[in-house]
């Protein structure tokens, strides 16, 4: 009998199928029986493990009703290549497949006493349910994960990292998410070499850069964009390329070069439309950028059309599609128009769903209209910068501070006037320095 035909069952195991047998109620030669060999054999396997044909070994855990609990380390082996499957399937779309898979999976984890491959079966949990958008269920097994933090290899402490970032990375909460992206790439760095190679550094990557890109350091998000580059495989490279340029043109208008921004959006959007597939988000990013560069150079008229035009390409997405409302709004105040921009505010915390970052850029905007109102005012000093500065959104904090300090002097509290004027210098001195820490 070849050597890969047969399974070792040390002791620690032949114990707990001792344990199981006797809750069972069932006897050796029970299991003698159903194995065709002597109860001596089962009395063996129990005190001091056994070799056992592989065969055989299926059919006493069939008989031990724990078909699906993986003891030894070829189970393990291929419970976990079965847990990258679930993953991918989930990453690529196959959401068929991967609700199929589930089940199974489940079972196996949660009766399975392995804490390990516990922990790896509630990763796999996070990656899929952020993959399939399932906020709630998400919540949940980063909480159980979050408990055990602290016990987790590095390997694992990656993922969880990992899983953090692109959850906060997809609420907008860009300093959170990229505090937990830097965690996930020095626990991944710390990680064996073979267990270094399954790291999907590309993602990594490209996380980082657009948490960096969306708080402004657009010299450092530039050096990731070149890491993602250079760590790209070809299937990241065919759907994780097209943002890549997109976050370069966000670091180009950062960095004032606005000729070179419109020129490289004008670019991309002829690519995207000449496509088979015309991807609608991209197409409405783009429109977003081009609405942003013409802010900035103050054709105002410009922005706003470009921002409507991304309206049409965003209806699914409420989030992307309430913050273009915020940008439109945006555009009208600064070309004076004041009621068409309140308007655009109060359609979006009509659509706004959960508490996220478009949120507090809708509500600030409006209240930061309105400061004599004790409520505007207290919202903007207690809630809406605190938020934006832990957000990451360190530019528009500095503004609405440098918007207090007028305000207070108007009113003559100048000591809050100095407070709010010194706030804002030290966020623009740290963003000059790139410091990260803001």
């Amino acid at each position: 009998m070849r050597s890969k035909d047969v399974v070792i069952v040390p002791m620690n195991v032949g114990l707990m199928f001792k344990t199981i047998r006797v809750k069972l109620g069932l006897k050796q030669i029970d299991l003698a029986v159903a194995l065709g060999c002597a109860s001596s054999f089962i009395s063996k396997m129990e005190l001091k493990g056994v070799n056992l044909p592989k065969d055989k070994y299926v059919i006493l855990k069939d008989v031990l009703k724990v078909t699906n609990v993986p003891f030894l380390d070829f189970e393990i082996e291929e419970y976990e290549e079965d847990l990258r499957d679930w993953k991918n399937c989930a990453y690529t779309g196959d959401n068929k497949k991967a609700a199929e898979l589930q089940p199974g999976l489940a079972r196996r984890g949660m009766l399975s006493k392995n804490t390990y491959l516990m922990t790896q079966y509630e990763l796999a949990c996070a990656y899929y349910y952020f993959a399939m958008n399932k906020t709630d269920e998400l919540n949940r097994i980063m909480s159980l994960l979050k408990k055990k933090e602290d016990a987790l290899i590095d390997i694992q402490r990656f993922s969880y990292y990992y899983i953090c970032g692109m959850r906060d990375l997809r609420a907008s909460r860009y300093k959170i998410a990229l505090i937990s992206y830097l965690k996930a790439e020095k626990a991944g760095n710390r990680s064996p070499w073979d267990e270094r190679k399954k790291i999907p550094y590309e993602g990594l990557y490209i996380g980082i850069a657009s948490c960096l890109t969306f708080t402004q350091h657009a010299a450092i998000a530039e050096e990731y964009l070149k890491k993602f580059e250079d760590e790209a495989s070809e299937r990241y490279r065919y759907t994780s390329m097209p943002f890549s340029n997109v976050l370069h043109i966000r670091n180009l208008i950062t960095l004032s070069k606005y000729d070179e921004a419109m020129e490289a959006v004008k670019i991309r959007m002829l690519e995207e439309k000449q496509a088979g597939n015309a991807n609608q988000a991209t197409i409405g990013m783009l429109h977003r950028l081009q609405g942003g560069i013409y802010h900035k150079t103050r054709e105002y008229g410009n922005a706003i059309n470009e921002y409507e035009a991304s309206l049409v390409y965003t209806k699914r997405d409420s989030e992307i599609y309430c913050y273009t409302l915020y940008l439109k709004a945006l555009a009208y105040h600064a070309d004076g128009k004041i009621h068409e921009g309140n308007i655009n505010i109060e359609e979006g915390l009509s659509k706004i769903n959960d508490e996220t970052n478009t949120e507090v850029l809708l509500k600030a905007l409006k209240h930061s209209m309105n400061l004599k109102d004790p409520s505007s005012l207290n919202y903007m000093e207690k809630e809406a910068i605190p938020k934006l500065i832990e957000y990451g959104d360190h530019i528009l904090a500095a503004d609405y501070c440098e918007k207090l300090h007028v305000f207070f002097c108007e009113i003559s509290k100048y000591k809050h006037a100095v407070h709010y004027c010194n706030k804002a210098l030290t966020i623009h001195k740290k963003l000059r320095e790139g410091d990260l820490s803001l």
